[in-house]
């Protein structure tokens, strides 16, 4: 009645692609909107039957922030001490970082599962910056 986790011992890394607005109605004809500001404020990964998993954060040039989902959750009533249990959810991490200009990873070294369904983004968008001033 004890569920029991038997696997080989690997780590599951998944790093996000570089984030960026489109143009157009589908991804054929889209072109990346490349002449405004694009700052990545927040991200919310939508996970299933998970136990443990970390969220690395990385600005370029800067020191990587993590932030770890143990499967800890308080007021759940499946919770319980001594326990594993697989949650379903949503995970929110905060980026801070320009679109072009951070790398996100996802990473399970622990034997407990993780499942990854989606995420969002919530990010400041503005249009009347030129080229220019960017660099």
């Amino acid at each position: 009645s004890t569920p029991v986790f038997i696997g080989e011992q690997y780590t599951l890394k998944y790093e996000f692609s570089e984030l960026h607005l489109q143009r157009g109605k589908n991804s054929y004809s889209a072109e990346p909107i490349t002449a405004a500001s694009h700052r990545v404020r927040y991200g919310r990964l939508s996970y299933g039957e998970s136990a443990f998993f970390t969220v690395r954060v990385t600005a370029k040039g800067g020191t990587p922030d993590t932030y770890v989902f143990n499967g800890n959750l308080l007021n759940e009533p499946e919770t319980q001490l001594g326990s594993i249990g697989l949650y379903d959810g949503h995970f929110q991490f905060p980026v801070m970082a320009d679109h072009d200009r951070v790398t996100i990873e996802l990473e399970n070294a622990s034997p407990l599962p993780s499942r990854f369904l989606s995420c969002e983004w919530e990010s400041f968008y503005h249009s009347r910056i030129s080229l220019r001033s960017r660099f």
